[in-house]
């Protein structure tokens, strides 16, 4: 508490010098007259300009971020507009439903990953990306700051001055928010600091950003995939069952790869740990319901259709709020694995995926995704009839 209060002291006497001096070299003189020159309507533009600037250069920071590591990028995303790589060249896009998200993201053209040395490499490459994000905003804004002030000393172009101080406070005010949102995370979203640090701890934090993004790399995925699941069941065998996304996910793909394959070999140690959970805590998310889908697939490949069907009816049953498409969408894609119905061109479009797969519109290709049917399983149940006594 002292040191805080200690802060603000420091903080207000520095504020209480620079306005001292600020006034008595004029420099308070240019602002007020810069203000006065600032039509009203034109507040909004320099808030969007300074929007756009702060958030290209936190973006821009996490682009770089992969390339100086050497690892390629595959788009930028700066609200609507994208910058997207396909057949080797570089091109704009814009959606304008990616307004909605207020932000950006990049997503990075992960090198093949086929060793060890080769996924830990990726992942000090990502977690450095991260940082390099926030850590780029804090530099820009000091950047501003600087420029603001040669030109508040060098120039007398009133209005520039005023333009300029505006943009600043919008860009200081902005980049702070981008400072502090990198603090935070909710179950699903986590802001840069926290997952650069879970990326540096957290195993399965690790594999679960690297498989995602490994999907939309343009180089082979073959190699990568093959050594993706094998470290997935390795991490599995390692790590305790948890009842969490993380975990789920990593169920979910060591169960799909054996599906894509058509294995019914499954580790032992993971199917016991399979077994312990309960059905009632999958059907508490999406993450969870995901998994059941997957687990009643498997037991279709084995050959236990009617086991299959019980585990998919539990799953049918399951309704959560706001992610009704997307469990249709996960319904839709069991069906079709498991011979119940035909949903190829359903499947293969995005409109009807969960209500943030249009995110990826630019990068994700879903004649990747694995729609082969399994092979057809028949279902056996015994049937008792009593028939009436004459």
């Amino acid at each position: 508490m002292k040191k805080k209060w200690l802060t603000y002291i420091i903080f207000g006497l520095v504020f209480g010098f620079l306005a001292a001096n600020f006034r008595y070299l004029g420099f308070s003189e240019k602002i007020s007259l810069g203000l006065k020159q600032i039509p009203f309507w034109s507040y909004p533009l320099l808030f969007i300009f300074s929007f756009y600037l702060t958030l290209s250069l936190h973006e821009f920071g996490h682009f770089f971020g992969f390339m100086f590591h050497g690892t390629k990028n595959r788009a930028i995303h700066i609200t609507a507009f994208v910058l997207y790589k396909k057949n080797n060249h570089w091109r704009l896009g814009f959606n304008y439903r990616l307004f909605k998200l207020l932000g950006g993201f990049v997503v990075p053209d992960l090198n093949i990953i086929d060793s060890e040395e080769t996924y830990q490499k990726e992942i000090q490459t990502f977690a450095k990306s991260l940082i390099i994000g926030p850590l780029s905003t804090i530099i820009s804004m000091l950047m501003i700051i600087v420029i603001f002030l040669l030109v508040l000393i060098y120039s007398e172009k009133v209005f520039w001055i005023g333009s300029l101080f505006i943009v600043t406070i919008f860009s200081a005010l902005l980049s702070y928010v981008y400072i502090l949102s990198s603090k935070l995370h909710t179950d699903n979203i986590y802001g840069d600091f926290v997952a650069y640090k879970k990326m540096q701890e957290d195993e399965l934090f690790q594999y679960v950003q690297i498989s995602q993004y490994i999907g939309f790399s343009l180089k082979n995925h073959e190699k990568s995939e093959n050594f993706l699941f094998n470290k997935c069941q390795e991490l599995l065998i390692k790590h305790p069952l948890r009842n969490n996304m993380f975990y789920y996910t990593l169920l979910k793909e060591y169960l799909y790869g054996l599906i894509k394959n058509e294995n019914p070999n499954i580790n032992p140690q993971i199917n016991e740990k399979l077994s312990l959970i309960r059905m009632s805590q999958l059907k508490r998310s999406v993450f969870g319901v995901d998994l059941l889908y997957m687990m009643s697939m498997f037991d279709y490949l084995t050959g236990d259709a009617y086991k299959a069907y019980q585990k998919y009816r539990q799953a049918v049953e399951v309704t959560i709020k706001g992610e009704e498409k997307m469990l249709d969408y996960l319904r839709k894609y069991a069906e079709h694995k498991m011979n119940y119905s035909n949903h190829e061109e359903v499947l293969r479009s995005l409109k009807n995926v969960d209500n943030l797969a249009w995110v990826f519109s630019y990068v994700d290709d879903k004649k990747e995704l694995d729609l082969k049917k399994l092979p057809y399983q028949y279902m056996q149940t015994e049937i008792y009839c009593d028939y009436p006594s004459e």
